[in-house]
């Protein structure tokens, strides 16, 4: 091989491994089927569940829609439903506030390779009219590199564009009980405004060395220190809510062994606050 056809080879090289940045990033980091994904969490907000679709979010943390929707989702809890919100809210989380800039992140680092590579081709056929030789593979490894880059991207953007004005439209339709439903949790009072509200006429009826719940029942010292034990002890499945430990078997407790099991092996509501958000615990 030739001095020349090493310096080809070189440059060709050269533009393919800046090429990889890009390339590991639609094809390993971002790569989710958006698809099935956009279909679970359309269930889940049609039945109610908006809990359980920020919790499938979170499976998938690094993939841009799963990302967006997360964001989305939250806004509408807040009541943050109209669609620019929610187009809004979506793009919150990218670069720049839009999920292109993150879809082509290392873009530029491409180009710098794309010209690499265009050189050594030009200097290749136009300057020394060399044939076509094995100098000249690392050019064909970066075109390849260089169509998945582009084909992954274009899909990707395509699939957000489609499944975003889709998921605006159920947010923002006045039928979706999902509003209806989250009203109705968060105009529950939590735990600690609930007693003093319920018992702030009644403090000198509770007995020292005693806590009073949210239903009225009088919770003794020992009692206490069973829920609080209840809390802490040991690995097991905890409520996000209220951090109390979900009762489940020892056989299903050996099978969960991160968040992603934790989603799809427990199908429960927290005997507690009846929330539905559990986290493992070790």
């Amino acid at each position: 091989m030739s001095e020349e056809q090493i310096i080809i080879m070189v440059l060709s090289t050269g533009g393919a491994i800046l090429s990889l940045p890009r390339f590991f990033r639609v094809v390993f980091i971002l790569s989710i089927n958006t698809r099935v994904f956009h279909s679970v969490i359309m269930k889940l907000i049609k039945s109610d569940n908006a809990d359980r679709a920020l919790k499938l979010c979170s499976v998938a943390p690094n993939s841009l829609y799963p990302m967006g929707v997360s964001a989305a989702l939250k806004g509408v809890l807040r009541g943050e439903n109209q669609p620019e919100e929610i187009r809004r809210n979506f793009n919150s989380v990218f670069t720049g506030s839009d999920y292109i800039n993150d879809i082509y992140k290392y873009r530029m680092v491409g180009v710098a390779g794309f010209f690499l590579v265009v050189g050594a081709l030009y200097y290749s056929f136009s300057i020394l009219k060399l044939p076509v030789d094995k100098h000249l593979i690392p050019a064909g490894i970066y075109l390849g590199i260089h169509l998945i880059n582009a084909f992954k991207s274009t899909k990707l953007r395509i699939e957000m564009n489609s499944y975003l004005e889709i998921l605006v439209k159920e947010l923002s339709d006045e039928k979706l009980s999902i509003n209806k439903q989250t009203r109705k949790k968060s105009g529950k009072e939590s735990s600690e405004k609930a007693v003093e509200r319920i018992f702030e006429d009644r403090q000198d009826e509770i007995p020292n060395g005693t806590e009073n719940n949210v239903d009225g029942s009088v919770i003794t010292d020992s009692e206490a220190a069973v829920t609080a034990h209840e809390i802490s002890s040991g690995k097991g499945i905890y409520c996000k809510n209220c951090s109390r430990r979900l009762e489940v078997s020892d056989e299903l407790l050996s099978e969960i062994n991160s968040d992603y099991d934790v989603f799809s092996k427990i199908d429960a509501s927290c005997a507690h606050c009846n929330g539905s958000l559990f986290e493992l615990k070790k």
